[in-house]
């Protein structure tokens, strides 16, 4: 029973899925109409999930790694590379067109997250768990844009997010505290600006 709960944490609330609510909630917080949030939002995930999550796929078939989690470190080089690549283009094309600037932080933000994550698998050669770091950076902001009912929420669902990787043996508990730590600092540096 427990596998099968920590299998459902790990892939409902994936790095992706996250991401995506993340999007979604500081785009219908940071802008005064829906159509804006939408318009800012499908940027956003265009270039925060889709192209990136497209080059994952894309591995998957031509057979660079087994699954969209990209488990062996060693080949987490070029996803990290792609999807920060993605971010920083989609932040300028942000910054360009005078979207809100809670999105040009959350894309700054992501691409420094990002640079850290890339920095510590490829140079230091150790897996920080992604879901983790993507967990507690979606916590912390869906606490900060939405308070104390989105929090009673969010920290224990970022909590079972950091469970599954550990029971699942995908990560040591060290590699889910640096993740967390990382998460921590990105959200940070998000809220700082603001």
């Amino acid at each position: 029973m427990a596998d099968l709960a920590a299998h459902a944490a790990t892939e409902a609330l994936s790095p992706a899925v996250v991401v995506c609510l993340i999007i979604v909630a500081t785009t219908l917080h940071s802008t005064s109409t829906l159509a804006e949030a939408a318009l800012w939002a499908c940027v956003v995930l265009l270039f925060g999930v889709v192209f990136p999550m497209s080059f994952v796929y894309y591995g998957i078939r031509r057979g660079w790694w087994n699954d969209r989690h990209v488990n062996t470190r060693a080949r987490r080089r070029w996803p990290f590379a792609v999807c920060l690549a993605s971010v920083a283009i989609g932040t300028l094309v942000i910054l360009s067109a005078g979207g809100p600037k809670a999105m040009a932080v959350l894309g700054s933000a992501m691409g420094a997250t990002l640079a850290v994550l890339w920095a510590i698998t490829d140079r230091g050669k150790w897996k920080v768990s992604v879901h983790t770091v993507v967990a507690v950076v979606g916590a912390g902001i869906l606490t900060l844009l939405h308070g104390v009912a989105a929090a009673v929420i969010a920290w224990p669902l970022a909590a079972v997010v950091a469970w599954s990787r550990i029971h699942l043996r995908d990560h040591t508990p060290a590699q889910v505290a640096v993740g967390a730590l990382i998460g921590v600092t990105a959200m940070a540096a998000f809220a700082l600006p603001r």
